[in-house]
């Protein structure tokens, strides 16, 4: 795992946006992870869905082949540091991701 999503950025991908999946798809799902927190958040957005069931499927199945990685303070650090550097304020938050060290668990 190299490439640290936020929750963001699975939205838009599961929200159809081209530039999100494209990125995600040049990448490969074993370069990416999933913060435990930014699953939490998007388990709400599965609750709040019109259609939870067919919202919760989508989100496993985006999930299933991505690590997830535990919320330590080593890397909340790293993420900050590393979001400097590809997330400046003034940049498009449609090219970023953020890499990070290989990940403390896997959802597989």
């Amino acid at each position: 795992m190299t490439h640290l999503l936020d929750t963001g950025w699975i939205i838009r991908h599961l929200r159809g946006s081209a530039p999100h999946t494209a990125t995600l798809l040049k990448f490969g799902s074993s370069s990416l992870g999933i913060a435990v927190v930014s699953l939490a958040e998007l388990f709400e957005g599965v609750y709040r869905a019109s259609d939870p069931v067919a919202a919760q499927a989508a989100l496993l199945t985006f999930c299933h082949d991505k690590s997830l990685l535990a919320v330590t303070t080593r890397t909340c650090k790293l993420f900050g540091q590393h979001r400097l550097v590809y997330a400046p304020p003034t940049s498009s938050s449609a090219t970023w991701t953020c890499s990070l060290p290989a990940p403390a668990s896997s959802m597989t």
